[in-house]
C-alpha cells in the first residue's frame, strides 16, 4: 500500500539508500511542500504538529536562513 510520511521518515533516517528510494524522497517532498505552505500561508502563527515538526525538522537545512521557518521552528517549542 501507499507509504505514510511516518514510515516514509523512518525508512530516509534509517538509511542513505532509503533516503534516495525515489517514493519515500517523493512522499517526503510531498510532505514538507505542504507542511512549508500551511507554514507560509500563516506565518506568524502556524503551530506544527509533532509529525509535521518531525518531517520539518529532517529538511533542516533546506530552511537554514529563512527566519519564518526558525520562527515556526520556534513556536513548535513553545
Amino acid at each position: 500500500g501507499a507509504t505514510s510520511v511516518t514510515q516514509a521518515l523512518e525508512i530516509a533516517r534509517d538509511s542513505e539508500e532509503g533516503a534516495r528510494d525515489p517514493t519515500i524522497a517523493n512522499v517526503l517532498e510531498n510532505a514538507v511542500a505542504a507542511i512549508w505552505a500551511r507554514i507560509q500561508d500563516q506565518p506568524q502563527s502556524y503551530v506544527m504538529t509533532r509529525d509535521e515538526f518531525a518531517v520539518f525538522n529532517y529538511f533542516q537545512r533546506r530552511f537554514e536562513g529563512y527566519e519564518v521557518a526558525t520562527a515556526a521552528r520556534k513556536r513548535y517549542w513553545d
